[in-house]
């Protein structure tokens, strides 16, 4: 009897273990932190970021303001001097936005960025199958950093999270088998 509880603790818990990763995994722990290290100034103030994060505004130490692109392709110049900046980020598409102080207001799994922050511009913009949120974060030392989740539609986090659930199912399938097999307390000397 102890032996089927054993068995069936395992085949529970790798269960649950599997649900818990995937859901952590789809809501943030498959995204990181990236540096925006190609832009070679001190940024003061973060002013503007689009949807997507493809571009957003900014104020370096010098009191200049500049238009960066993200992704940066290689060999490329990603931004330029802008005095223009748009006063209405979302482009018509449904967008949250929120504006942090100290702390990135993203309703994700952030990992921390180990760094303090001093300003935090959070988007999300929705679609009606799928959500895209970006958060770019400005730094005590006066760097940008990027934290960019990309597309998360229904059916492949559903999908997604059976197939991990299933996984985890397995491996507390072969924990127990391998409880079952090699228990201490059949051997005797």
């Amino acid at each position: 009897m102890k032996k089927m509880l054993i068995f069936l603790s395992c085949l529970v818990l790798g269960t649950i273990l599997g649900c818990l990763l995937s859901g952590t995994w789809h809501s943030g722990g498959s995204t990181f932190w990236k540096p925006i290290d190609y832009f070679p100034y001190s940024v003061k103030t973060i002013l503007v970021v689009k949807p997507f994060g493809r571009e957003f505004w900014v104020e370096t130490t010098e009191n200049k303001k500049y238009r960066v692109t993200y992704p940066c392709p290689e060999k490329q110049s990603c931004w330029t001097k802008s005095d223009k900046i748009p006063t209405d980020p979302s482009d018509g598409e449904y967008v949250d936005y929120k504006v942090g102080s100290g702390k990135c207001e993203n309703n994700n799994f952030v990992y921390p960025l180990f760094r303090t922050i001093i300003m935090c511009i959070t988007s999300a913009t929705h679609a009606p199958d799928a959500t895209y949120t970006v958060s770019l974060a400005l730094t005590n030392n006066n760097e940008l950093w990027i934290w960019d989740q990309p597309y998360e539609d229904p059916f492949s986090v559903i999908t997604s999270i059976f197939s991990v659930t299933a996984i985890g199912t397995v491996f507390g399938l072969f924990a127990g088998i391998f409880f079952r097999v090699f228990n201490p307390s059949k051997r005797k000397p």
